[in-house]
Formats: C-alpha cells, structure tokens, sequence
C-alpha cells in the first residue's frame, strides 16, 4: 500500500508543481464554491427553522426517529447471500482490487469502498457492514423531503417523508448491505 501511495503521491506532487498557477486557480475556485455551498444551506436550514416552519421541521425530526428506530430492528439480521458475496469478494480485498474489478454487476463501487472503510474501523460484524446502506436509507427521508416540497409543498413532503421511513422495500434496502439506498 505504502509504496503504491507513495509513487502517486509523488506524480500527483509533480503534476501540482508543473501546472503551478493552473492547480491555485481550479482549488481556489473549489475553496470558493464550497463557501457559498456552506452559506447557501446555512441560509436554507435557517429559513426553514423559521418560526413558521417549526412543525414541519419537528414532524420531520420525528419520522426521522422513528425510522432510525424501524431500521435498527433489522441491522442485526443475518447476513444475506448477496451481501455476504459482496463483502467476501470485494469489500474485504484491498481497495485497489476491489475498486478495479467490476467481474458482476453485483460491486457498486461507492458502496464497496464505504463498507471497506467501516469495517477496517468497526470490524466486519453485520452492522458495520451495513452502515452505509443504513446511513443512505435515513438520509434519504429529508432528501425526499425536499424534493417533494420543492415540487408539491408542505403537505406532500409530509406523507412523502412518512411514506419513505415506513416503506417496507426502503427498509429492507437500508439494512441490506448492497448500495441500493446509496444509488437512490
């Protein structure tokens, strides 16, 4: 690993010096853009934790846990043939080789590179390896939420977020080791 790193390190550090003014230029203009991000969803959280938007924001908070809690039930289950195969033949090989072999559709990527880090973190107990997949599935609930008031309003984002934390299928996808909430 450390020999590796180090080589790409290395021409990663030449390339940096040899476009000089053209690496300032493309991470000033990131430093840049992920300031406004910051200031642009500051301003949003702020907006909508507004007097006004307190109930929604409180039953969101709620559906939230109840999802969590939903979700925990089933984080412990026994691992499934895919998931297993998914861990075996890609998550627990070194990165470089589970990165680079797509041999089944069955190695989301993204994914794959998630559980490979919380489980070298956590170890590899069913729930680490499904942590990612876990954090996707509750993080989708407020992504719908959002989407769906942009769209429809209050009220539809409402049942939407209701609807996405009791799903049965975005459930069992929250607690099944396989990236499906991820590309959701």
């Amino acid at each position: 690993y450390f020999r590796c790193a180090s080589v790409a390190f290395f021409v990663l550090g030449a390339i940096c010096y040899w476009l000089g003014d053209s690496v300032r230029e493309i991470s000033s203009a990131l430093w840049k853009s992920a300031v406004v991000f910051g200031s642009d969803f500051h301003s949003y959280v702020r907006g909508s934790c507004a007097q006004n938007n307190r109930i929604p924001a409180l039953v969101l908070c709620c559906v939230a846990i109840v999802a969590i809690f939903i979700r925990l039930q089933f984080i412990s289950q026994p691992m499934r043939y895919d998931e297993s195969f998914t861990y075996v033949q890609y998550a627990a090989k070194p990165l470089w080789i589970s990165l680079t072999d797509y041999s089944y559709p069955n190695n989301h990527l993204f994914h794959t590179f998630l559980v490979h880090l919380r489980t070298n973190v956590f170890g590899n107990h069913p729930w680490s390896v499904r942590l990612p997949a876990f954090l996707a599935g509750i993080l989708l609930i407020p992504a719908s939420y959002i989407l769906a008031k942009a769209l429809y309003g209050n009220i539809a984002a409402m049942l939407t977020a209701g609807v996405v934390a009791a799903s049965s299928w975005l459930v069992d996808y929250s607690t099944n080791a396989r990236g499906y909430t991820i590309i959701t």
